[in-house]
């Protein structure tokens, strides 16, 4: 299982450590089912990455990518991309699970 680096606004590294955030979307596809990543010293693991309209992925999910509205996750989204939002463009969503410690021990 490959090791990557996924980045992370800092205010999104506290959702998921507090555990409210466990996917993220991205333009292309970051990793592979499998894959691990570290956040703060935590290990994480991508369980599925699937595409998805950028509009759905507002109005549906949310709350699983560490926001409290459609709204606020879209405020967010065009904060980071140029004050754009294409609500019909494909995008990529990574669903990752923490890793828990001992977990991979055999």
């Amino acid at each position: 299982m490959p090791h990557i680096t996924l980045k992370f606004a800092p205010e999104m590294w506290q959702a998921i450590y507090e555990g409210r955030k466990c996917c993220t979307t991205r333009s292309e596809v970051k990793g592979k089912i499998g894959d691990t990543f570290v956040i703060g010293g935590r290990d994480y693991r991508i369980v599925d990455v699937q595409p998805n309209w950028l509009g759905e992925i507002r109005d549906t999910l949310f709350h699983q990518e560490g926001f409290d509205s459609p709204e606020a996750f879209e405020a967010f989204w065009t904060s980071l991309h140029r004050g754009e939002f294409t609500p019909l463009e494909i995008y990529h969503t990574h669903w990752f699970a923490r890793i828990e410690q001992g977990a991979d021990a055999q």
